[in-house]
């Protein structure tokens, strides 16, 4: 009968890793000596397992050392233990356990701040800034968040925003007013223009008239003709054929005054959407 000698197993402490990746685990086998050992090393194969569920197994060397394959586990803790059911020279043997930490895969996501607009207040055709500030986290790049923005007004020529590309982790906000404008106008009064055709039709209306009624016809619309020009001219024979007027300025009105409330909202694939402000911009 051959004397077996003990063994002790010792599990290698393997590093957290995330939900997805694959872990390797070590355990070495001893003569109750201590390695090497000084004849026959053990042999045989180690069971790593999972509370008491078996995930892998490795086949011990010549030096005691027995390595698994790859192994993906779920996300949480793990009690794992290596466990070596011995050989003709050697004893059974389990390894203290060691726990394996698998975490869950980060999650995106990312906050907002932003500056006070700088003026707050404006006068109409001003614009007013802002710096929005993009803190992200679980992987996600403030470059991926697409940033938009809203002013909450409906009424006419009410403020505008835009926000400008992402640049570090700030982006630039710019909310911009309408200035009123004064419009000049002016009338053209071309009547005289529309006698001149006026005329021309009534000789032609009456070409199918005796020609004592066509000429008496002729000599009134002359009269009428010349009346009309002097009246609709500065004066009878001067000026020419057209006139211009120019009425009063009139102003075109722009950004209505008061207060108005700007807020920026930023996107992001995989994250929850996020809102800052609402800033607030005076037009006086």
């Amino acid at each position: 009968t051959v004397s077996q000698a003990g063994t002790t197993t010792t599990l290698t402490p393997s590093n957290p890793i995330n939900l997805g990746q694959t872990v390797t685990f070590t355990a070495t086998v001893c003569p109750a000596a201590g390695c090497p050992a000084a004849a026959t090393p053990p042999s045989g194969t180690v069971t790593f397992l999972d509370g008491t569920t078996a995930v892998g197994t490795g086949t011990v060397n010549s030096s005691g050392v027995a390595t698994s394959a790859a192994i993906a586990l779920a996300v949480g803790t793990h009690s794992i233990t290596a466990s070596y059911p011995g050989d003709t020279n050697y004893l059974a043997s389990v390894s203290p356990a060691g726990n394996q930490v698998v975490n869950a895969l980060p999650v995106p996501a990312f906050t907002l701040a932003a500056s006070a607009l700088s003026p707050s207040s404006v006068t109409a055709g001003a614009s007013s800034t802002s710096t929005i500030t993009i803190t992200a986290t679980g992987g996600l790049s403030a470059s991926n968040v697409s940033l938009s923005c809203a002013v909450s007004s409906t009424v006419s020529k009410a403020p505008t925003c835009t926000v400008g590309a992402v640049s570090g982790t700030t982006a630039t906000l710019t909310v911009s007013t309408t200035a009123s404008t004064t419009a000049m106008l002016q009338r053209h009064t071309s009547i005289f223009y529309a006698m001149w055709f006026l005329f021309p039709a009534t000789v032609f209306g009456t070409i199918l008239l005796p020609k004592q009624k066509r000429n008496k016809l002729m000599m009134f619309a002359a009269i009428l003709f010349i009346s009309a020009g002097c009246v609709f001219q500065s004066a009878c024979g001067g000026g020419g054929p057209k006139t211009t007027t120019t009425p009063p300025p009139t102003t075109v009105p722009g950004t209505p005054s008061g207060p108005y409330s700007v807020t920026v909202t930023g996107t992001a694939t995989g994250a929850t959407t996020q809102t800052t402000g609402p800033l607030t911009l005076t037009v006086q």
